[in-house]
């Protein structure tokens, strides 16, 4: 009796272990290697704890500068100071109007989105006030 339910237990283990290996299969036929290139715009998720849960916020556009490894690559800020980070490429997003290239209207968006502000127009009409 103890053998069968031994010889049971052994048969289950073995399909579930099959099972097992043919989901892992399945699942990495489906997934595809990451497609970025040196100068793409992309998105990168930044993580920031707001009442007791985690939130993402995607920042950027930004520009990869060089890949690392195939899943860390190199970003730099398009605005001064250009900051470089080396996020994961789970964190990273392509950017929807990246043909465009960089503009002074991408560059003012990227400081608003990331919260700062350009302080030349500030500083230029301080100057028109003093005259």
């Amino acid at each position: 009796m103890a053998e069968a339910v031994e010889a049971m237990h052994r048969d289950i283990a073995e399909t579930s272990e099959r099972r097992l290996v043919l989901a892992r299969a399945r699942r990495a036929s489906k997934s595809k290697p990451p497609n970025f290139a040196t100068a793409d715009f992309v998105l990168v998720a930044m993580v920031t704890q707001h009442a007791n849960k985690l939130v993402i916020n995607w920042h950027g556009p930004k520009r990869i500068v060089h890949a690392i490894s195939n899943w860390e690559f190199e970003v730099e800020n398009l605005n001064p100071p250009q900051a470089k980070t080396t996020p994961h490429v789970s964190r990273l997003r392509f950017y929807a109007n990246a043909n465009r290239g960089i503009t002074k209207d991408l560059l003012q968006y990227v400081l608003r989105s990331q919260g700062g502000i350009s302080l030349k127009p500030f500083a230029a009409s301080a100057l028109m006030k003093s005259c």
